[in-house]
């Protein structure tokens, strides 16, 4: 191979690799987007079940919204799953053109290239279809999109705190949890009659 086959190579590379890098980073992101969804549909549907059970009659409006946001909620799980699907793709994708293109380097093959780019190039497509269903989702949420970022980040703060020690606000309470640091339970005071 040639200094300028060799150059040209190393930058086939290190594309792949820069689009399995991001494949990856927006993998983790969407998954755990797609397991908060989870639970909160997890969430609503005890809670309809719950609320609901047994009863023939219907609850007026109060049912019927609950029911449109359950099916909104399943409509966001399923567009988040398939984000998931399609990325997971896109960095299967990039991967193997990675592979094909380290291949090229101990073999002298020409098909390998060409093969590589049309990985790659279908890398790209599946992650900017990902990008694409995940934009979809998140306009169909009820909230903004500001408040989707926030809730995303809070969620991700609360995930982090208990492995620091520090107070933990569970999602819709008031009160704050501690951790337990050691401390032996209080003796009960005895009664003066």
């Amino acid at each position: 191979m040639t200094v300028e086959q060799t150059t040209q190579l190393i930058q086939l590379v290190l594309n792949s690799v820069l689009i399995s890098l991001v494949c990856g980073l927006f993998l983790h992101r969407l998954g755990s987007r797609h397991l908060a969804l989870g639970d909160r549909l997890q969430m609503a549907g005890q809670q309809y079940a719950e609320r609901f059970e047994g009863e023939t009659e219907l609850r007026g409006e109060r049912l019927v919204s609950l029911r449109k946001s359950l099916r909104q909620l399943q409509r966001r799980h399923i567009l988040t799953h398939y984000s998931v699907l399609t990325v997971q793709y896109g960095l299967f994708f990039s991967v193997a053109s990675t592979l094909l293109l380290a291949l090229r380097a101990l073999v002298n093959l020409q098909w390998l290239i060409p093969a590589s780019l049309a990985l790659f190039v279908m890398a790209v497509v599946a992650l900017l279809m990902g990008v694409g269903l995940a934009l979809v989702e998140l306009h169909s949420a009820d909230r903004s999109l500001w408040e989707e970022v926030q809730s995303l980040l809070d969620l991700s703060r609360l995930e982090e705190l208990p492995r620091i020690g520090l107070p933990v606000r569970p999602l819709g309470s008031n009160r704050v949890t501690r951790p337990s640091q050691g401390r032996s339970r209080p003796t009960p005071r005895a009664r003066v009659s």
